[in-house]
């Protein structure tokens, strides 16, 4: 399933980053999508081995609660710097246990933005997520491999189903593993989550 590119997930330069946070309450809600969204290309992964063939880092662990938004203007879609706790190395090798991990989606000016439907890594969650190094100028990063079918919510049992796209805030989809219309594309995903629990127990 090749989806039409607007955003090259592949190729980000990290330039100069904004700390903020994630938080948010009923008085300052953050509004999800509100004025533009993005796609990518990449194709959709059929089984776990297509994720693992392509890794070349495989983890598990939990977001530390600090990200950054990358604020590099060759970036062409929204792009946040997350640092990730590595509890567990399933493939690769890491120089200490604290990486940087590229997701997909921002947080600015009172909005979520993402790609695909991505949703962030949440604080006292654990995850298994799959990787594919990157050199920068400012060390090695991790690019998520095949967007959303490269991170999986290990604190989150519910399977995946269909959802709107037409979303008013982040929050009503902060607990999702990620937000997707297609029927066909949350029945793999939770095909493939089986088999990260099955493969890599908690």
């Amino acid at each position: 399933m090749k989806k039409h590119m607007i955003l090259g997930i592949g190729v980000m330069m990290i330039g100069s980053s904004l700390l903020f946070g994630l938080r948010s309450n009923q008085e300052n809600e953050i509004f999800y999508n509100k004025d533009i969204e993005f796609s990518a290309s990449y194709i959709t992964p059929n089984d776990l081995d297509q994720i693992e063939e392509r890794s070349t880092l495989i983890v598990k662990g939990s977001f530390t609660g600090e990200r950054e938004v990358d604020n590099d203007e060759d970036v062409l879609g929204p792009s946040s710097i997350s640092q990730f706790k590595v509890n567990e190395v399933y493939k690769g090798n890491i120089d200490n246990d604290r990486i940087s991990v590229i997701e997909p989606c921002e947080f600015k000016n009172g909005n979520f933005i993402n790609v695909e439907g991505y949703i962030p890594m949440q604080e006292k969650e654990e995850y298994t997520i799959f990787l594919r190094t990157n050199e920068t100028e400012y060390g090695k990063q991790y690019t998520i491999i095949s967007l959303n079918f490269g991170k999986y919510n290990l604190s989150n049992e519910d399977d995946l189903e269909p959802i709107s796209n037409d979303i008013k805030y982040f929050n009503d989809v902060s607990e999702l593993d990620f937000v997707s219309e297609s029927s066909k594309e949350c029945e793999i995903y939770n095909e493939i989550k089986e088999q990260v629990l099955t493969e890599y127990e908690k």
